[in-house]
């Protein structure tokens, strides 16, 4: 009798699990991250379509004398709000901070296409690239890395190569939808 009666629990416990790792709403969000889906959906109206919280998700290609050495995929490699400031928009992370970059989109001339731009702090790093909105749910871009950031990060492989060594990366990010 306690066989049976254990392996319906057992199950029940498994079946509970899993749906809790299936379902979405159970995904952590920061009190930052709530307050500015809240922002989003009271104002959504009155937005613009760069506006929102965007997940990014990037393939990085390393090169090494102009050939491809290794892709890299990262799916999910961060989440960013972006919200008008001025004449141009911020780029945030899920705290609402800017620790270790300024990052910002301003619009171009162009229809749907904006110049991103960011500094990164500890290397003193700029880079700038072109963003394409497209269908106002994805944004595109592509940029050599820093090399100051290229170069602390893979530090290790920098120093030990012959090669003279790049890392491109293809980004998309994907505006998450608001929900009522």
């Amino acid at each position: 009798m306690m066989k049976p009666l254990f392996l319906c629990f057992v199950a029940f416990i498994n079946f509970g699990c899993s749906n809790l790792l299936l379902d979405n709403k159970y995904v952590y969000k920061t009190p930052v991250q709530k307050g500015y889906e809240s922002y989003f959906k009271k104002n959504k109206n009155a937005l613009d379509p760069i506006e929102g919280i965007w997940t990014e998700y990037a393939v990085g290609i390393l090169y090494g004398d102009n050939k491809v050495i290794k892709r890299e995929v990262e799916p999910k490699r961060a989440i960013w709000i972006v919200i008008k400031k001025g004449n141009f928009f911020e780029v945030l992370d899920v705290n609402g901070k800017q620790y270790f970059f300024d990052a910002s989109l301003k619009p171009t001339g162009k229809k749907d296409v904006y110049q991103f731009e960011c500094i990164i702090h500890e290397t003193k790093d700029r880079f700038s690239t072109s963003a394409k909105l497209i269908e106002s749910n994805r944004l595109e871009m592509a940029y050599d890395a820093p090399k100051g950031f290229f170069n602390k990060v893979y530090e290790s492989s920098a120093k030990d190569s012959k090669k003279d060594l790049e890392l491109y990366w293809e980004v998309q990010w994907l505006k998450s939808p608001l929900k009522n």
